[in-house]
């Protein structure tokens, strides 16, 4: 499993389906940022900060 697996397996545990999000959910926002990030070349640690740019709160 990748770190970008991993990360996503946690932000779904965290709930980031369950939150709403202009387009949709959180969770769907955040990939949808780390996918662009990626198409336009970035280096994997600019696409997991762009996974990860939003905080979770409990």
């Amino acid at each position: 499993m990748s770190t970008d697996d991993g990360v996503r397996v946690w932000l779904r545990r965290q709930g980031a389906e369950q939150i709403a999000h202009p387009g949709g959910n959180l969770y769907a926002h955040l990939c949808r940022v780390s996918e662009r990030l990626a198409a336009l070349g970035c280096a994997r640690d600019v696409q997991a900060a762009g996974l990860t740019h939003a905080g979770l709160r409990h």
